[in-house]
């Protein structure tokens, strides 16, 4: 099954998350899974939107990871959202590590 990482800061008004739990509750294909690893201040927004989204049980809550690659062989493709961003180095390290990236609003 298809499995999307994203890793970074909750915060919804710079990373955009809302769009992306959005545009992943529209994918026709509905066996998928999403880990996100961070924390911040907009968790229980997005897990409740995530509830009325209808995608909730396909989303794992990670938190805060030292090492947040740890499991990546299991990872379909990075999932980076942000409004804004100077130097994106979760993009790089993903790249570093072989797995497939998703350019979403033109980064």
């Amino acid at each position: 099954k298809p499995t999307f990482l994203y890793v970074g800061r909750i915060s919804d008004r710079e990373k955009n998350i809302s769009f992306m739990l959005k545009g992943l509750s529209r994918l026709k294909h509905k066996d998928w899974q999403l880990k996100i690893v961070g924390t911040g201040p907009d968790e229980e927004k997005l897990k409740k939107l995530a509830g009325k989204l209808g995608i909730a049980d396909r989303i794992s809550w990670l938190g805060f990871r030292k090492d947040p690659y740890s499991d990546f062989r299991e990872i379909t493709a990075l999932m980076l959202t942000s409004r804004y961003k100077g130097f994106p180095m979760v993009l790089v390290e993903t790249i570093q590590r072989g797995r497939n990236t998703c350019d979403i609003l033109g980064l």
